[in-house]
């Protein structure tokens, strides 16, 4: 699809179709809501991006509106909890590891699997930096 064919009714229609498209793990289940808002987030950031680069007449992106996001809240662990885990023997060690380092760092475990070596800096002034 061109740029010069984009149009803020284009855009409502795909918001709509995000809100009611299934979803790949349930045919059951619609989209998540921040699932859709991310996915029309790419969108508006495309467009956004394509009227810097002088492609669409108009800044469509200012013109179309984010939908509502759900509050979403994350689940952690307390420090009693993380000791007690340190403490538990575990049949894989690496994945002990891997639970501590998640819940110590923030980093989701698909980041840390994907982690390599390269993105890891040692800084005299504050130690260890995590690059992703």
């Amino acid at each position: 699809m061109k740029f010069a064919d984009l149009n803020e009714r284009f855009c409502d229609e795909f918001k709509d179709y995000l809100l009611t498209t299934k979803s790949k793990r349930s045919v059951k289940t619609t989209l998540a809501q921040n699932t859709a808002a991310s996915y029309f987030n790419k969108l508006k950031a495309t467009l956004k991006q394509g009227y810097k680069d002088g492609y669409p007449q108009n800044d469509l992106n200012a013109k179309v509106e984010c939908f509502e996001t759900d509050e979403t809240i994350k689940q952690t662990l307390t420090m009693e909890e993380l000791n007690s885990l340190v403490k538990t023997d575990s049949q894989s060690q690496l994945l002990k590891n891997a639970a501590l380092f998640t819940a110590l760092t923030g980093i989701p475990f698909m980041e840390m699997k994907n982690l390599n070596w390269g993105q890891i800096e040692l800084y005299e002034t504050f130690g260890v930096r995590i690059k992703i």
